[in-house]
């Protein structure tokens, strides 16, 4: 602490006092972020390309994604009020987004319901929500800034592979058989990522409150 009161800290002290949240909230950002690409940048191939959907229409529901997307980011915020806790409701997301994914999927690939993609869209924006609250939790004000925006923007860099490596995956198949298993092995992955960030909050947290 300065005589002013002020706390100075460098890259150095974060790294050497915060690296554990740090490492934590690139986990779930990735995670988060990871799945959220997946929906975000395949879906218009998955309307248009898979299931022959108009272009008009395709364009109509992934307009309407933008209702789906706010009425997803409230949902996860009321989750962390419900739960009394952003670790908590960041693993709640994560699991909901696990148990939800597949048949989801396999009602816009194999049914063809492509109105469901708006459903696809809900869970995957669900962590929106907690992220603030849960970066606000596990990091101190004196270093919150540089913290988030290391930590948020490193997750971020790694999960912009996500598209690529699903349509890899899937062989970038006009079938929807193989987007199927590349879409539900990719996003249970990435919620692992969360599940296992929340696991170690719990353990970071805990220890901040001793």
């Amino acid at each position: 602490m300065g005589e002013g009161g002020e706390s100075k800290y460098s890259l150095q002290v974060l790294f050497t006092k915060y690296w554990l949240p740090i490492i934590v909230i690139l986990l779930a950002a990735m995670g988060f972020l990871y799945e959220y690409y997946v929906m975000l940048e395949l879906s218009p191939f998955i309307l248009q390309t898979v299931l022959n959907y108009p272009a008009a229409l395709a364009g109509f529901i992934l307009t309407v994604l933008s209702a789906s997307d706010a009425i997803g980011s409230v949902f996860g915020g009321v989750l962390v009020d419900w739960l009394r806790s952003s670790v908590r409701a960041l693993l709640a997301t994560a699991l909901i987004i696990i148990v939800l994914i597949y048949p989801t999927m396999y009602a816009i690939l194999m049914l063809g319901n492509g109105w469901l993609v708006l459903l696809w869209d809900f869970i995957a924006v669900l962590p929106v929500g907690v992220m603030q609250v849960y970066i606000r939790d596990l990091l101190p004000p004196s270093v919150r800034a540089t913290g988030a925006g290391l930590s948020y923007n490193g997750g971020t860099w790694l999960a912009a592979w996500a598209a690529i490596i699903t349509t890899l995956m899937a062989g970038a198949s006009v079938k929807p058989v193989p987007w199927l298993s590349a879409i539900v092995i990719n996003t249970i992955w990435s919620s692992a990522l969360m599940v296992i960030s929340s696991m170690a909050a719990m353990t970071i947290i805990r220890k901040m409150k001793t």
